[in-house]
């Protein structure tokens, strides 16, 4: 299996290099939508509210409405731009007993591996918390977004 990330868990002047494994498949069945007669697939259109056409994918950009209503069109280089303070950090922010967190927000599982140089860190770090029966609180950004997890 190769891992979905590369980066390193920090806190204080502690860093362990390690590679992150999503630890569960979504296996969904996907239907399509089509029509009860012939069975022809259904397709949507791209049309503009303006001016009624149909616009091709490459010319649909990101817009955010202002409350004046006015749209401000935002393009790819605006997000290329937005700094991620965890790009490959997995930052530890508070170390709090295990029992602190609901599992309600546990949305999705991955596992830790460290590399090489990392593994005795890791493993310290590992059994520290399973003895002390806390659990790590981190900020970490996969696929551009930033997210709370546990350790």
């Amino acid at each position: 299996m190769r891992s979905i990330w590369k980066g390193a868990i920090s806190f204080g002047l502690v860093t362990i290099p390690v590679k992150v494994y999503s630890a569960t498949e979504q296996r969904d069945v996907s239907f399509h939508q089509v029509h009860r007669e012939d069975g022809g697939r259904i397709k949507y259109k791209r049309v503009c509210t303006v001016d009624g056409e149909e616009i091709p994918y490459s010319d649909i950009a990101k817009g955010f409405e202002l409350p004046s209503g006015e749209m401000v069109i935002l393009t790819d280089e605006d997000f290329a731009d937005l700094p991620l303070s965890t790009s490959r950090r997995i930052d530890v922010l508070q170390f709090v007993e295990e029992a602190e967190v609901d599992p309600i927000y546990f949305a999705k599982s991955y596992y830790l591996e460290p590399d090489a140089q990392g593994a005795k860190p890791y493993v310290l770090l590992r059994d520290a918390l399973e003895r002390s029966d806390q659990v790590a609180i981190v900020k970490v950004a996969l696929r551009q977004r930033e997210s709370l997890a546990t350790l």
